[in-house]
Parts: C-alpha cells; sequence; structure tokens
C-alpha cells in the first residue's frame, strides 16, 4: 500500500504547538541547528543550502552511524534522515538517537523513496515525528523547517 500523501505527519512531536509555527523571535542566542543524514553528498549538499538560506546552521552526515554520533556532540533542532545510509540505516539510526536522553525532544523527519505501510509503521516505531516521500518538493522541506520552536527562527528582515 502506497501513502496517498507525500509528507506524513507522525504526531503532535516536540514544540508543535501551534503558536509556535510561523513566527519569529529576535535575540536567540544561536541559529537553529539542523543535520542532514544523506550517504549521497550531492543531495545532503542541495539540502544543506537550503536549510542554510533559510538562516539555520546545516552539518551533513553520510551514514548512520556518523548520524548518532554528530546528534550526539550537536544536539540538532532537527534531523533530516535519508533511511537508506550504509552502516547502519537510517530507521535504526532514529531509534538510538530516541533512546537516548538528549534525543527525545529533536525533531525527525525521515526522507525515504518508500511510502509503504510497513516502513511508515516502522518509521513511527522508531520515532520519526515526520516522512517526506522522495522526490519532495522544496515546499515540503520548507514546511518541516518552519515547525521549529518560535524561540528558534531568526529574524530574516
Amino acid at each position: 500500500m502506497r501513502a496517498t500523501h507525500r509528507q506524513l505527519n507522525f504526531g503532535a512531536g516536540p514544540g508543535s504547538s501551534s503558536d509556535q509555527v510561523g513566527t519569529v523571535a529576535v535575540g536567540y542566542p544561536r541559529p537553529p541547528r539542523v543535520l542532514i543524514v544523506d550517504d549521497l553528498a550531492d543531495a545532503a549538499g542541495s539540502l544543506a543550502t537550503l536549510v542554510e538560506r533559510s538562516g539555520m546552521d546545516a552539518f551533513v552526515a553520510h551514514d548512520g552511524f556518523e548520524a548518532v554520533e554528530l546528534a550526539e556532540r550537536l544536539r540538532p533542532d532537527l534531523i533530516f534522515m535519508e533511511l537508506g545510509q550504509p552502516r547502519l540505516n537510517g530507521t535504526d539510526a532514529i531509534a538510538r538517537i530516541r533512546d537516548a536522553a538528549w534525543g527525545r525532544t529533536t525533531r525527525i523527519c525521515a526522507l525515504t523513496t518508500r511510502g509503504d505501510w510497513d516502513t511508515l509503521q516502522s518509521l513511527r516505531s522508531a520515532g520519526c515525528d515526520h516522512c517526506l516521500i522522495k522526490p519532495t518538493a522544496m515546499a515540503e522541506i520548507d514546511s518541516i523547517l518552519a515547525l521549529l520552536p518560535r524561540s528558534h527562527r531568526m529574524l530574516t528582515s
């Protein structure tokens, strides 16, 4: 069974109250940190560029183990996790991040070409907040970036 929606939200997730979406705050000490996990350098680089143009700090990991290690060090506000990773797949990396106390409040969005029921259920069980089915439009990425709490949004005007 294929998902009928390209963007799937698995629940409320951290910082999801409606008053936090689309607002800005001045004076927050740092821009939001976004970790991008993709073994394809071009794909990771393109997404990092989009994130940085949105006024956020982008960091890239190229496999699941590197993602877990970097997430522990950085404590990102958001992780875009492509599922087909070498060494440790994205679903298992998500589960490891969620198992750590520091990873329970990080928003995680899976990126995958598979929207079948089993994949979506395993993502939900691993603790994923959102899933984007590839190919992904920039507007879909922007909608996930807009979910960051208002205290993490930067004034861009």
